[in-house]
């Protein structure tokens, strides 16, 4: 089973991904 702090940092991840993106197709 996943531990809450791997989820959080799997969950940050891919919020800063998704981030990145949505600021490069933006510029």
């Amino acid at each position: 089973m996943v531990s809450a702090g791997q989820t959080a940092t799997a969950t940050v991840t891919v919020t800063e991904s998704n981030i990145a993106k949505t600021m490069k197709s933006g510029s």
